[in-house]
């Protein structure tokens, strides 16, 4: 197999946050992880709760009617008595139960549906887990190569101080001109605001990665270099979050196609019930089982546009499925392009850095020796220092590149 080993270099500290552990806090304190965790509560709940009322309910009835005129207390059945009692004032208290035996498996299907909603939310979570992750490793990324570029500059400044005082020594000697001391601080007055601007650069990345980490401001004083082992693994593309819920969302069209279709289908209720009643001191019991079948056989063609908005609904589900489907595999095709592409530019610019620094050597040589200005050996220097920037870049283009393959080839 074949396993490839990238380093970010800086300065490591005891006391510095590894790739890990941010990794590690972004799951315990991420607010757009938690938020997703809650909703993948609330669609299991929906689903237990519409699993659960397939059963039917129990309902505790009662109530207080005032007549205008007297009532008996319970219907009447043969033989009828003279002494029936009757009251203008009549409280009942029972209990009853209602269960749908047949709705032409609409119930199912919603059943059906909120399974699908669950599953979705849980994939939708695990998304989310590894977009915030992914986004974690490309900003800590960032971070430690705008703090290398950062280092690379001050050392360059260093330089250029050195520099200066040579320079304004072999001017109190007649060697230079002072024109070279001025075209030296010009350069590292634009270093220095270079300096600066990183600086502010790192700041506003480490706020970013405080807040989208623990969701709230902390000080990330110091962040440990990375090391990437990234393997060439094989991946399933049906085994992926994103493609298992565009399935799902399919087959949820599917089932609300169906759920559609059981509006043309009666619906049969079994309803019980059992109560007392009371009036004028006296109790009469009722109890009562029926079976009720109710069927919409004419709506105005309205179960007919829903049906078919259901159909269309599951055209438009299964083409969306097939377009996701290709568009992700084409992402992933150009995500291990983009790292074969980075790959050559940072061999090119480690190349490039290499050939700089001799052209800055011999220019330095020749300046000594007067055959060029000061403006040439600057020139040679400052595309040096260029050139070394973008060497640290493309190292963190790369580093990023396999996070993304990583990040899109996650089950």
């Amino acid at each position: 197999m074949k396993i490839i080993i990238l380093t970010l270099t800086f300065l490591a500290s005891t006391y510095a946050l590894t790739l890990d552990k941010a990794l590690e806090d972004l799951e315990q304190n991420n607010l757009d992880i938690k938020i997703s965790k809650n909703e993948n509560e609330i669609s299991s709940l929906s689903k237990e709760e519409k699993k659960a009322s397939q059963f039917g309910k129990f309902n505790l009835n009662s109530s207080i009617t005032k007549y205008n005129e007297k009532r008996t207390l319970a219907p009447l059945a043969p033989p009828i008595s003279s002494d029936v009692v009757t009251s203008d004032k009549l409280s009942t208290i029972g209990v009853s139960y209602k269960v749908t035996l047949f709705n032409g498996f609409a119930l199912t299907n919603e059943i059906d549906i909120a399974k699908l909603n669950s599953f979705v939310s849980q994939e939708k979570e695990k998304m989310t887990l590894n977009q915030m992750r992914y986004n974690t490793q490309s900003l800590f990324s960032d971070i430690l190569s705008l703090q290398n570029i950062k280092k690379s500059y001050e050392k360059y400044q260093k330089t250029l101080i050195s520099l200066e005082k040579i320079i304004e020594k072999e001017f109190e000697y007649g060697k230079k001109a002072q024109v070279d001391i001025f075209k030296i601080q010009s350069d590292i007055k634009k270093n220095e605001a270079k300096i600066i601007e990183l600086k502010s650069k790192i700041n506003i990345l480490k706020n970013s990665l405080s807040l989208l980490i623990y969701g709230e401001n902390k000080n990330l004083e110091k962040l440990e270099n990375i090391s990437l082992k990234d393997e060439d693994k094989e991946y399933d593309l049906e085994n992926l979050s994103q493609i298992k819920v565009a399935k799902s969302l399919e087959k949820k069209s599917n089932k609300s196609y169906n759920k559609a279709l059981s509006s043309y289908y009666p619906t049969i209720n079994l309803e019980a019930a059992y109560s007392n009643t009371y009036g004028e001191g006296e109790k009469k019991t009722v109890s009562n089982i029926a079976l009720q079948l109710n069927w919409n056989i004419f709506d105005f063609n309205v179960r007919e546009k829903n049906l078919q908005k259901a159909k269309i609904e599951k055209i438009k589900a299964s083409l969306e499925y097939k377009k996701l489907k290709n568009d992700y595999e084409n992402k992933i095709l150009e995500s291990q392009e983009l790292i074969k592409q980075n790959e050559s530019l940072l061999n090119s610019a480690v190349s490039q850095f290499k050939l700089a620094q001799k052209t800055t050597q011999i220019e330095k040589i020749r300046y000594e020796e007067d055959q060029i200005s000061i403006n040439d050996y600057l020139l040679a220097f400052s595309n040096e220092q260029q050139i070394h920037a973008n060497q640290i870049q493309a190292n963190n283009n790369l580093f990023k590149s396999r996070f993304y393959y990583q990040y899109l080839t996650k089950e």
